[in-house]
């Protein structure tokens, strides 16, 4: 089946395997924040609920610093968007 267009496969998949590459550190560093908060407070509703917010700030961060560095496209034309809604 023909989509027809112009998909710019290669490009495409250049920016998935980026976004790939920058979600491996995220991870990594979640799962130790999680595991070490998890470790301390132990495996109870604070500790879990505690270990959620932390592991997925972390997550977000890293995950976005990895992406502003590798130069993404998207996500820079997303940054631009948004800084433009809130009018900075």
């Amino acid at each position: 089946m023909r989509l027809g267009g112009d998909l710019d496969g290669s490009r495409v998949l250049r920016t998935y395997a980026r976004l790939g590459i920058a979600s491996v550190p995220a991870a990594l560093l979640s799962g130790a924040a999680c595991y070490g908060i998890g470790h301390s407070l132990g495996q109870g509703v604070v500790g879990s609920f505690a270990a959620l917010i932390a592991g997925g700030a972390v997550l977000f961060g890293v995950f976005f610093v990895a992406a502003r560095r590798m130069r993404i496209e998207e996500l820079n034309s997303l940054v631009g968007m948004v800084r433009g809604r809130l009018g900075r």
